[in-house]
């Protein structure tokens, strides 16, 4: 009888995270959500990532039914910000300096590689809005190119922090004469006052100074697109119409590098979009398709897909390819088709 492994995966957006534990025969046992609780070690260090990494993948395990003292087989950890071998390596060393029971061994790469070995064990493309942006290619033959990913003070284009940045530049710049706005500014105005609680300019920047937290801007973007969708507000509408347009521009920015393999197969170009941005989709559509140069004579076919599941579990996936094992995954469970592009 073949014994039963275990495997965990880590989903760690900038703002929250998502933990799963699975086992070598595909199940899914357990999922840990921690809303408001990041893991992107440049926002809050690597001891406090560690940290909550540890809090996690022990309840997870105890969700699970495993005794918190046994050692995970191997955990993936699919995290926002862990591009650099060199800060992989500090993750690393302070779990199992820090906490030698959690698991034998771990496979850390960034958000994109979970959400991709989520929807398939064979690549593609993921393109990421949500508190930040980016986006990243795997072809067939394993090579992976990025665009994007560059965090807010020199990226995340089309992103809830990037649109919530934007909307507060378009109210203070109309507000200080730099660029007047010809459509009316009120609603905009009054968004933004009424989510930051302030009531004249000047009162904006604790937010942005001494107490400044990303994912409170970023959440502003959420306030915006119910604007947007209910009152139509002309300038919300734009600012999410720039958004998809600047996300068109990541793909393509990759397309050059995809794999014509991958442009030929059905369906064509698989693209996972993730992030709670894509949540609003009508209100991304037109500048997306603009962007990604879907409306002209030379477009290439194209799906866009969501997770139905948590990258946790590509994360988990990832983790169990480390050591020689596939776990036997419905992998076409785990999408569904938010907008098909055929020539």
């Amino acid at each position: 009888m073949v014994e039963m492994e275990y495997f965990g995966g880590v989903e760690g957006g900038g703002s929250s995270s998502i933990t799963s534990i699975v086992s070598s025969d595909g199940r899914i046992l357990a999922h840990v959500v921690r809303e408001n609780e990041g893991l992107n070690h440049w926002l809050i260090g690597v001891e406090e990532c560690t940290k909550r990494l540890n809090g996690v993948l022990t309840e997870a395990k105890q969700k699970s039914g495993l005794d918190p003292l046994t050692k995970l087989k191997c955990v993936g950890l699919s995290l926002s910000g862990a591009e650099k071998p060199e800060a992989q390596e500090k993750i690393l060393s302070s779990l199992f300096n820090n906490y030698p029971n959690l698991s034998e061994n771990y496979h850390v790469c960034t958000d994109t590689y979970g959400s991709l070995a989520t929807a398939s064990p064979h690549g593609g493309m993921v393109l990421i809005s949500g508190t930040g942006s980016n986006c990243c290619l795997v072809n067939h033959d394993g090579k992976s190119y990025g665009c994007g990913g560059w965090g807010h003070m020199l990226g995340d284009e089309g992103s809830a922090y990037w649109i919530s940045h934007r909307a507060l530049k378009t109210v203070y710049d109309h507000e200080d004469g730099l660029v007047v706005q010809q459509m009316n500014t009120a609603i905009l105005k009054d968004t933004v006052y009424k989510y930051f609680g302030i009531e004249n300019q000047f009162d904006i920047l604790p937010f942005l100074y001494e107490d400044f937290k990303k994912e409170k801007i970023a959440s502003l973007c959420r306030v915006l697109a119910e604007v947007a969708g209910t009152r139509k507000d002309h300038l919300c509408l734009k600012l999410f119409r720039d958004a998809g347009y600047v996300l068109g521009r990541h793909i393509t920015a990759l397309l050059p590098k995809v794999d014509k393999e991958i442009l030929s197969q059905n369906g064509g170009l698989d693209v996972v979009c993730v992030g709670r941005v894509w949540k609003s989709w009508n209100l991304l559509k037109e500048g997306f398709l603009e962007g990604a140069c879907l409306t002209g004579p030379n477009c290439v076919e194209m799906r866009l897909m969501t997770l139905t599941v948590s990258s946790s579990i590509g994360a988990a996936a990832l983790a169990a390819k480390k050591i020689g094992i596939a776990l036997p995954l419905d992998y076409a469970s785990h999408v569904q088709v938010l907008y098909q592009h055929k020539k």
